[in-house]
C-alpha cells in the first residue's frame, strides 16, 4: 500500500512547523507525520519512506522530524512442514505420533490415549514413535475391563443341594410350629431355628470339607508348610459341629511363619506368647500357638498341634456365646468359629520342639458373639 501524501502536500500554502533536525539520510529512522518511519530515498526536497506495518509513502523534507527508534515487530512464528503419517511431532508440548492426515486436520496417538486436531502442529520431536496398529484409539474415560477371578475351592464346593434341603425342612418345621397352641408355639419355633437337624448340618459340612481338601490337592499353588494335613485337621473339627470348612491362604501362612521364626530366635519356645498389639477384638487375625515334641525328620505330623487344640472341646458348652469364662477352650472356639473362612499356618524347629502358629481370617473369639 502506498500513501498519497505527496498530493495533499502540493496544496499546502506554506510549510508546516516541525522540530528542526539534521538532514535526513537513507536508512535513517525519523518521525514523519507523527510516526516513526525509515528513510528509503532522498529526492531533492522529497523524502521516500516506509513504516514497520508495511506502508510506504513520500513527503516533503520539512515534514521530517527528529530521529526515532522503530517498534520491534513481533517475531513471525516458525512454520513447520505439514506432518506425515508415522512422524513424531510436538503437540502442546507432548510428543505424539501422527496416524492419519485429513483435509481438516490429523489424528495422533500418544502414551495412554489418542486424539485429533485441526492445526497447530509443532516441530518434529525425538520421542519413540508409537505403532498406531498396536495402539488403537481408545476413550481415556473408559476403565479397563476387569478380568473374572477364578472361583475359590470354598465357592466351588458350596453344598447348594444339601443347604436347600436343610432350608426346606426348616421351613416345614416352622410351619408345623405355627399350627400349635400359642403356649407351645414359641418353644417349637425356637427349636426349628436353633439346634435343628444337627445331623444333616454335619453331613453338609463333612461333604464340603472333603470337597475342599480334594480341590486344594488338585489346585497348583505355592505350598507353605503342610496345608493339606492342617486344613483337613481343622475342617474335621468344624464338620463335627456343622460349620463350613476353612480354606488355606498363602498370605496368612507367610504371616504366621514370620512369628514362628521370631519365637524360635528369641528362645521363647517353651513359653509361647502371642503377637503384641490390641486386644482380640481389634486384631488383624485370630491366632493359635502350640509347641510339641516331634521325632527328627517327622515335622509333617503338624496336625498333632491342631489335635491338641481340638481336645479343648470338652471345656466348651455348645450354643453359648464366647465369654471370658470360655477362654479355657479358646483354641478350639477359634477353630470352629463360624465367621472364620481362611487359615494359614507356619512352623519351625526350636531345639527338640516344633513351634506351630496358625492365623485365622476373620478373627474369632469376640466377646459376646456366637461361636457357631
Amino acid at each position: 500500500m502506498r500513501f498519497a501524501v505527496a498530493c495533499a502536500l502540493v496544496f499546502a500554502a506554506a510549510p508546516r512547523s516541525t522540530a528542526a533536525g539534521p538532514a535526513p539520510t537513507v536508512g535513517e529512522h525519523r518521525i514523519i507525520l507523527s510516526r516513526c518511519a525509515t528513510i528509503t530515498a532522498v529526492d531533492g526536497d522529497t523524502i521516500h519512506f516506509s513504516r514497520s506495518d508495511g506502508a510506504t509513502g513520500r513527503a516533503s523534507r520539512n515534514l521530517v522530524g527528529a530521529a526515532c527508534q522503530p517498534a520491534v515487530a513481533a517475531p513471525t512464528p516458525a512454520r513447520h512442514p505439514a506432518p506425515k503419517v508415522g512422524e513424531s511431532r510436538l503437540i502442546d508440548g507432548l510428543c505424539v505420533t501422527i496416524t492419519k492426515v485429513t483435509e481438516g486436520g490429523y489424528h495422533f496417538v500418544m502414551q495412554g490415549g489418542s486424539g485429533q486436531a485441526s492445526g497447530g502442529f509443532g516441530a518434529p520431536c525425538k520421542g519413540t514413535p508409537i505403532d498406531a496398529a498396536a495402539t488403537p484409539p481408545r476413550d481415556l474415560r473408559s476403565a479397563p475391563a476387569k478380568q473374572p477371578q477364578p472361583m475359590s475351592c470354598r465357592e466351588r464346593c458350596e453344598p447348594k443341594a444339601c443347604r436347600a434341603t436343610l432350608v426346606k425342612e426348616r421351613h416345614a418345621c416352622l410351619a408345623r410350629a405355627r399350627s400349635l397352641r400359642r403356649d407351645k408355639r414359641a418353644v417349637a419355633s425356637n427349636a426349628c431355628s436353633h439346634g435343628f437337624n444337627q445331623k444333616l448340618k454335619a453331613q453338609c459340612a463333612a461333604a464340603q470339607a472333603t470337597c475342599v481338601s480334594t480341590c486344594l490337592e488338585r489346585t497348583p499353588q505355592k505350598r507353605t508348610g503342610h496345608p493339606k494335613a492342617l486344613v483337613e485337621a481343622h475342617n474335621r473339627l468344624r464338620a463335627d459341629v456343622g460349620v463350613a470348612p476353612l480354606e488355606w491362604s498363602n498370605a496368612i501362612a507367610a504371616y504366621a511363619q514370620s512369628w514362628a521364626e521370631y519365637l524360635a530366635r528369641s528362645s521363647s519356645c517353651k513359653r509361647l506368647r502371642h503377637r503384641s498389639g490390641p486386644t482380640q477384638q481389634g486384631k488383624r487375625y485370630g491366632e493359635n500357638l502350640a509347641a510339641f515334641w516331634s521325632p527328627p525328620g517327622q515335622h509333617q505330623r503338624l496336625a498333632k498341634g491342631v489335635t491338641m487344640w481340638g481336645d479343648e472341646k470338652k471345656y466348651y458348652r455348645p450354643g453359648t456365646p464366647y465369654t471370658a469364662a470360655a477362654a479355657k477352650a479358646g483354641h478350639y472356639t477359634q477353630i470352629v468359629w463360624r465367621e472364620t473362612h481362611l487359615v494359614g499356618c507356619g512352623w519351625t524347629s526350636c531345639g527338640p520342639l516344633v513351634v506351630l502358629v496358625c492365623n485365622y481370617d476373620p478373627p474369632g473369639n469376640l466377646l459376646g458373639a456366637k461361636v457357631y
